[in-house]
């Protein structure tokens, strides 16, 4: 992966240092994605839906930003050595 399209990946933006901002980073993520999914909504009917989020909004933005980190993690070059350490055969 070259350095621009790293650049752009959603885990540069973000660095989670405690649970609860890690908790916040999830909150946001879900606003933005509601946000973007209202502005679509007024579009084609033009009305807003909601302005709460939901678990299941919350989950998808926690597996968002896992699978992120873990393509991130594949991409990198000592990847193999790293997953081995963690391996148990």
């Amino acid at each position: 992966m070259g350095d621009r399209e790293e650049a752009g990946r959603a885990t540069n933006f973000a660095e989670v240092e405690t649970k609860n901002a890690f908790k916040k980073l999830l909150r946001v993520t879900a606003y933005v994605k509601g946000f973007i999914q209202n502005l679509k909504q007024k579009k084609r009917k033009g009305e807003m839906i909601r302005c709460t989020i939901k678990v299941e909004e919350i989950d998808y933005a926690e597996r968002m930003w896992i699978k992120d980190a873990q393509e991130l993690l594949r991409n990198k070059a000592d990847f193999q050595k790293t997953r081995n350490q963690f391996r148990s055969d």
